[in-house]
């Protein structure tokens, strides 16, 4: 299922299978840096923090080996509600 009404690939997928490696690694990490500069600015902080975590999600999964990937629809909103311990 894709994320728009149009077309049966993500823009996501279409990006992995056609451009280098590194150049969507850059990609991935470039929307990471968007969204994590941003969440305070646009007043939609959760969404922004959220969309954040989908793309350090895909990153991971590149970085693993894997196709890229979005956080599970079931997860979503987990990481507004999540009470994170911090260690050193």
């Amino acid at each position: 299922m894709t994320h728009y009404k149009e077309g049966t690939i993500e823009c996501i997928d279409y990006l992995y299978d056609n451009m280098p490696r590194e150049a969507f690694i850059g990609y991935l990490e470039g929307n990471i840096k968007k969204y994590m500069h941003r969440w305070r600015y646009k007043g939609q902080d959760l969404a922004d923090l959220n969309k954040a975590a989908d793309y350090l999600y895909a990153l991971r999964q590149v970085i693993d080996g894997h196709p890229p990937c979005f956080l599970p629809t079931e997860m979503e909103g987990i990481t507004q509600s999540m009470d994170l311990e911090w260690s050193d």
